[in-house]
């Protein structure tokens, strides 16, 4: 599995970056670090220079190949938004407490699930420049909190209205509005939110055809329908309002209504026209009563910008695409990978981590053993180290361990 292995790299990566921190204090120094029983890796690391006087990388590195984890698959994960659980492709190995190098010989799932959890967590609190550190400042959190809330409110609202764009922008300007009231409960109430969010200029008469139209005798009276009509068009309803009472999420009573006035508009030119409308849209989520809904977005939006460090990490070597899936499940096989990108890494580990151009043949010899005879030979570029040499050549042995006696034999 490609992925396994790139995330194979990103724990090795971590704990070099751990070794780069700490393997030049002294004991009494490392046993001064304030620890967290949330950071694995660090917690680890720390333990381990404490009580080995080689303090070398080499020996660090493999040592962190035997750290042994659970391939247990009967626990949930919160991650890519929601809660899931994983399962191993063998299910003779869900009792097994496998070394990490045992476990890409064998291609356990779970484990590497677990791996790929502490490797978040530190790139999202606890490296030096981690994205979440301010989260445990207590100076400096709830400014950090307002941040990532910030952060996730616009990838909401942007994600929101991506959806509603993709819905409507092959619908006919005349049938929007049918599509909409597709969309909300069949009763008086929500149709009127609706209709008049989207179309708050039309008349009476134009909301008395709609309303008859969509609910026939259920629509009331002419006169209750006027008082509603009256109701609406009088006051100001903020857009969460409108969006409640419609039953449907307040964007997509603002694109529809937007489209109405802009019918040719473009995604991008919806995107920069909405900023205040998405602020409204999530104004709610910042109001102090609702800090647990608060924290899972803050959860979400973390995990987001550690994968972001992850994916950065991963282009370096090779790794084709912009982003990654922001979910665990990254870690055997969520995001897409490539056979040449694959090829690349490969080399970059068979070279001790210098990454080199891309190259199919190495020479062509034309004509041997006449007077035309010619050789071409490819000048050997000088390349870019993007890998340390120490975990290229622990990761290359563990390679030969999956070729010797696991599952690529």
């Amino acid at each position: 599995s490609s992925a396994k292995f790139r995330t194979l790299i990103s724990y090795l990566n971590v704990i070099a970056d751990l070794h780069r921190r700490y393997a030049s204090l002294d004991v009494k120094a490392l046993a001064a670090i304030p620890t967290r029983s949330s950071d694995q890796l660090s917690n680890w690391a720390i333990a381990y220079l404490r009580s080995h006087e080689d303090r070398n990388l080499t020996p660090m590195l493999e040592a962190a190949m035997e750290r042994r984890y659970s391939a247990n698959p009967n626990e949930t994960f919160f991650t890519g938004g929601g809660v899931h659980r994983f399962s191993n492709f063998k299910h003779e190995d869900d009792g097994q407490t496998p070394s990490v190098a045992g476990a890409l010989e064998q291609s356990v799932n779970l484990v590497f699930v677990r791996i790929m959890h502490d490797v978040v967590h530190y790139h999202a609190y606890e490296a030096v420049d981690a994205p979440a550190r301010g989260l445990r400042d207590d100076e400096s959190s709830k400014e950090a909190r307002q941040d990532f809330l910030n952060r996730f409110a616009e990838r909401e609202g942007i994600g929101f209205l991506r959806t509603f764009w993709h819905k409507y922008r092959d619908v006919p300007a005349q049938e929007r509005l049918d599509v909409l009231a597709d969309s909300v409960p069949a009763r008086q109430s929500p149709l009127a939110a609706a209709f008049l969010s989207a179309q708050p200029e039309s008349d009476f008469a134009t909301f008395r055809s709609f309303m008859r139209e969509r609910l026939g005798e259920q629509a009331g009276t002419d006169a209750g329908l006027r008082r509603i009509y009256d109701n609406h068009a009088t006051r100001n309803y903020n857009l969460s309002d409108q969006g409640y009472l419609a039953r449907v999420h307040p964007l997509e009573l603002w694109l529809v209504r937007h489209l109405h006035a802009h019918p040719d508009a473009s995604l991008r030119e919806v995107v920069a026209a909405s900023v205040s409308e998405r602020r409204e849209a999530s104004r709610w989520l910042f109001a102090s009563r609702f800090r647990h809904a608060q924290q899972v977005r803050i959860d979400i939006i973390v995990e987001v910008a550690a994968f972001e460090r992850i994916a950065a990490e991963w282009r370096r070597l090779g790794y084709p695409f912009e982003h990654l899936v922001p979910s665990l499940a990254t870690s055997i096989g969520s995001s897409a990978d490539r056979p040449a990108a694959l090829a690349e890494l490969m080399g970059i580990v068979v070279n001790d981590g210098v990454r080199r151009p891309t190259v199919r043949i190495d020479q062509l010899h034309f004509a041997a053993a006449t007077p035309f005879e010619t050789l071409l030979v490819r000048r050997v570029e000088p390349g870019e180290q993007v890998l340390s040499a120490e975990i290229a050549q622990v990761a290359r042995r563990a390679l030969l361990r999956v070729v010797d006696s696991g599952t690529a034999r």
